[in-house]
């Protein structure tokens, strides 16, 4: 339902799969500007287009994907930590 009103890439950011969230994670970092521009896309989509119960369920959806990108970007600092630390310890072990 929700691509109905929304175009992927043009309106907002979907994955498939765990990897390929934290892979567009890494993208948009890098690439904030696009970022921007789909956000704004789709903010605008959002308030020109629906605003009643579309809007509520679309608020509740952005709080819930909010959440879930702050877990995501947790478990990437989280596993950029241990990756850093095994390849010190690499290095360490080489020398």
């Amino acid at each position: 339902m929700l691509y109905q009103f929304f175009k992927p890439g043009k309106h907002l950011v979907i994955w498939r799969n765990f990897e390929d969230l934290l892979e567009k994670l890494i993208y948009y970092y890098n690439h904030s500007d696009e970022a921007e521009v789909i956000a704004k896309t789709g903010k605008i989509q959002a308030e020109n287009n629906y605003a009643t119960t579309e809007s509520l369920a679309l608020t509740i959806s952005e709080f819930v994907l909010e959440i879930k990108l702050i877990h995501a970007f947790w478990l990437l600092m989280i596993t950029d930590v241990r990756i850093n630390k095994l390849n010190l310890q690499n290095i360490l072990m080489q020398e």
